[in-house]
């Protein structure tokens, strides 16, 4: 329910409150916004007297941001951002302008759990409108993308900023990926009844062949590092046979819920622990973005992945809308790909 005690907040209050909060000088926002600096004094404390928040500490003509301000300033810069792209979406909506979708996405990853089900299930509902999928090298997806080119794209990475270094893009973490280890059954460990990461420590651990797997090795050796795998083997696989490899000699892979083979009879999945290493889905857009669908794309694919993402070889969704590829690409060829 609305709070009445916030009737009276502007969007121009919010405005200045969040490059405030950026700079923590109210000077600098004075030039910032082109008002003065008492405007920018006088619309803080009007905004901490209706918010009943302390905002900042003053302390010798210097201000500081305080948690709550922190807090307020993230949020509110998000509003600000949804708010900007939302209403130029109607405008362009308004005029007729478009009716697709762009979207860029890393050819190395397997993009039926994630992105096809969003796909699929955006073109259901707005039927009119025409979905393109680009598939392409990481690097060649993070070029494009900084000149515009998709509406958003998809990426996989390690941490929030291992990908993307553009102020103009927004990177958004919508969905964490959990690590785990995996043997096959005929790994001299797989019959023992408990079974964690650190009894592995010592076996050689299989990665990808080729240089399009050079995100997945990289997050893969990040995650071994972080659990204190220090003196293992790495051999290099075709994606294809890393299955095979696995039942042929005691070895381990890397693996999530996006790469994962299937079957519990014949793999047996060992939880990795909470390493410091953050990585998963992200969506890449940009702030100045009109596509009237892009807001609408976004908020269903939040949805959707959440619900489709297979958990080694457990589905948490109807196995028709989603299913796990081994470590491969979806598409052989990176060309533009329609959806069907």
């Amino acid at each position: 329910m609305f709070n009445n005690r916030y009737a009276g907040i502007t969007l121009q209050q919010m405005y200045i409150f969040t490059i405030a909060a950026r700079y923590e000088n109210f000077r600098i926002t004075a030039e910032k916004t082109h008002i003065t600096q008492a405007t920018v004094s006088r619309n803080i404390a009007l905004l901490e007297e209706q918010t009943g928040l302390i905002l900042f500490v003053r302390h010798n003509q210097k201000v500081r941001l305080t948690r709550a301000g922190k807090q307020l300033a993230e949020d509110w810069e998000k509003i600000l951002d949804d708010f900007h792209r939302t209403a130029n979406a109607a405008f362009a909506l308004q005029r007729g302008e478009v009716n697709k979708l762009t979207i860029g996405d890393y050819d190395t990853t397997s993009m039926d759990a994630y992105l096809l089900p969003a796909v699929h299930q955006f073109e259901q509902q707005y039927p009119d409108t025409d979905v393109t999928i680009i598939r392409r090298h990481p690097e060649i997806i993070i070029s494009d993308m900084s000149e515009n080119r998709y509406d958003l794209s998809f990426a996989m990475a390690v941490t929030k900023d291992d990908t993307f270094h553009d102020d103009h893009l927004i990177v958004e973490t919508i969905y964490e990926l959990k690590p785990k280890l995996v043997i096959s059954k005929k790994h001299e460990l797989f019959a023992q009844e408990s079974l964690s990461f650190q009894d592995l420590l010592s076996y050689d651990v299989i990665l990808l062949n080729g240089p399009q797997y050079e995100g997945y090795n990289k997050k893969a050796r990040t995650i071994l590092a972080g659990c204190g795998f220090k003196n293992n083997r790495f051999y290099t696989e075709d994606p294809y046979d890393i299955a095979i490899e696995l039942q042929r000699k005691n070895r381990f892979a890397v693996l999530d819920e996006l790469f994962a083979p299937d079957g519990k009879e014949n793999f047996r999945y060992i939880d990795v622990p909470d390493c410091g290493v953050n990585f998963g889905i992200q969506i890449v857009y940009s702030r100045d973005n009109t596509n009237p669908w892009l807001p609408k794309f976004i908020r269903l694919a939040k949805d959707v992945i959440a619900s489709t993402i297979f958990i080694g070889s457990d589905a948490v969704a109807d196995s028709n809308s989603a299913r796990t590829v081994l470590l491969s690409a979806a598409t052989s060829s990176p060309e533009v790909s329609k959806y069907l």
